[in-house]
């Protein structure tokens, strides 16, 4: 069994860091880079959350070539997600 979430706290830690920042300093370097990883990992989130809506829907209906496809598109979307979470492209 996984440990519980952390994303909301992190995000929070992240929206005061970015706030606190000042514009000039290193800091708001640091804190647009840590937001930046919020909004991947937010989006990671939300494709997975696709993915596996739509799994389900194909699951349910094998035969449904259209939610085969969903399926796959949520798939690569996911993919993608991940790969911007990492630090690279898909």
């Amino acid at each position: 069994m996984s440990a519980p979430c952390k994303i909301a706290a992190i995000r929070h830690a992240v929206s005061a860091l970015h706030g606190a920042a000042d514009d000039g300093a290193d800091t708001r370097h640091y804190a647009d880079a840590l937001q930046e990883a919020g909004f991947a990992i937010d989006e990671l989130i939300a494709a997975d959350e696709e993915y596996n809506r739509a799994r389900e829907a194909w699951l349910g209906s094998p035969a449904n070539h259209n939610e085969f496809r969903a399926t796959r598109d949520a798939w690569k979307r996911r993919l993608e997600a991940l790969a911007r979470v990492k630090g690279g492209a898909a």
